[in-house]
């Protein structure tokens, strides 16, 4: 995701994170694997997305 100069992208990416987290609460678990990897597409890999991408390939 380019950043523009003068603005934060961290609302976002939270923003971004919990929406993956809420598909894996509701059991949309391809969905929630599939935002993870938009996530990580976007903000690239750190370890709590990561952790949670294994954990939804292993369902």
């Amino acid at each position: 995701m380019k950043e523009e100069p003068g603005t934060d992208l961290s609302l976002l990416k939270e923003l971004t994170y919990n929406r993956a987290v809420t598909y894996e609460y509701l059991q949309q678990y391809d969905k929630a694997l599939a935002l993870f990897q938009e996530y990580t597409d976007a903000f690239g890999a750190d370890e709590k997305a990561q952790h949670e991408m294994d954990f939804l390939r292993s369902r």
